[in-house]
């Protein structure tokens, strides 16, 4: 089933909602309601290159106890003078069927000064929504507003036919609540949004309850309920969700939890060095589930298996093994979210490096 555009974590539905997606600039936006009455106006503090927050993802289908998880960090890559973001979502599934199985993938997000979704793009897509629109609520917010869209979403996928769908959403900010999530107990605002999207074949209604952490400028909550029709025969499927904040990092304001989810995933890339005078190279491979590495490197004439663990913040500890013998030494560190390096050596044998970036 297909999740929603405008509904929890617009960013990661475009994973799912690929299908192509046409032109057009027909669209319209109300604007929205500014501070109502003494109710305090809140903004957001300023973006930093380098932030980050990881939510967990549960979803099932009504009737179902069964849970699929994602778990998604967005990481800020860049910041305008004026405050627009670009941000890349490193996203991470795992099927309650199968769950040691793992799909990875990174998705790039353009957000405007506003906080507004413009534009998102993978290896093989783009797409965006005309008029821009909020993937929860404006970086300037109050108790009491509430503010309307419509339009449509417009998406490419390499070869594949440009298609549409439109929307229209209806927002509104209540007073704030306490919350309690894995990354803490925060104040938020709540945001009560109902919209409807359609396309050619489908039409889904989402109502989603978020609550915005006016500070941090983020959704730390949010559960959702995805009911989708078909056109031709009028079959109904519904979808429930809860997206959960496990951790997070906001530079400006000194606030962070870290948390060891966010390196999450499959992790690919390749090894070299010298083994007995001789060059050695070869791939490697491994999983990061929770705190846990698995993995191993192979080559022609040199292969080792990798253990370890991942600290929240972000240390890493490794024991390795070549062909069972334990003499193989393996150290590393993150460079960044989406790559981490080291070096390996077995004592009078040889030694070299390593480098691997997430799928």
């Amino acid at each position: 089933m297909r999740n929603s555009w405008v509904g929890m974590m617009v960013a990661a539905a475009m994973m799912s909602g690929c299908g192509g997606g046409g032109g057009g600039n027909n669209g319209s936006v109300a604007q929205e309601a500014g501070q109502v009455g003494a109710q305090k106006t809140y903004m957001a503090a300023s973006s930093t290159v380098g932030d980050y927050y990881t939510w967990e993802i549960a979803t099932h289908d009504q009737g179902s106890t069964v849970d699929s998880y994602d778990y998604t960090t967005r990481s800020v890559r860049s910041v305008a003078a004026d405050g627009a973001i670009s941000a890349d979502y490193l996203y991470d599934y795992i099927s309650a069927a199968s769950p040691l199985a793992y799909a990875s993938s990174t998705i790039s997000v353009s957000l405007d000064k506003l906080g507004r979704w413009v534009g998102t793009t993978t290896a093989t897509c783009m797409g965006g929504p005309n008029p821009p629109i909020y993937n929860v609520a404006p970086n300037t917010i109050a108790a009491g507003m509430s503010w309307q869209s419509s339009g449509i979403i417009q998406s490419k996928c390499a070869l594949d036919a440009a298609t549409q769908r439109t929307f229209a959403i209806q927002d509104n900010v209540l007073p704030m609540e306490q919350v309690t999530v894995p990354a803490g107990t925060f104040n938020a605002l709540k945001v009560v949004r109902n919209a409807t999207e359609e396309d050619s074949n489908l039409i889904q209604r989402t109502e989603q309850t978020c609550w915005w952490e006016p500070d941090l400028g983020i959704e730390v909550k949010c559960a959702s309920t995805f009911t989708n029709t078909n056109k031709s025969t009028g079959a109904v499927s519904v979808r429930i969700g809860t997206q959960s904040l496990r951790g997070y990092s906001k530079q400006k304001l000194g606030r962070k939890l870290d948390t060891e989810l966010r390196f999450m995933g499959n992790w690919r890339g390749s090894f070299n060095g010298m083994l007995q005078g001789q060059n050695v190279s070869g791939m490697c491979s491994l999983m990061i589930d929770g705190g846990n590495i698995n993995g191993n490197c192979a080559g022609a004439t040199l292969s080792f298996n990798i253990r370890g663990n991942v600290r929240a913040d972000g240390a890493l500890t490794f024991t390795a093994s070549d062909n069972g013998n334990s003499g193989t030494a393996f150290i590393g560190q993150f460079d960044s979210l989406q790559q981490m390096s080291g070096s390996w050596s077995m004592p009078n044998a040889g030694s070299g490096s390593w480098v691997m970036t997430q799928d």
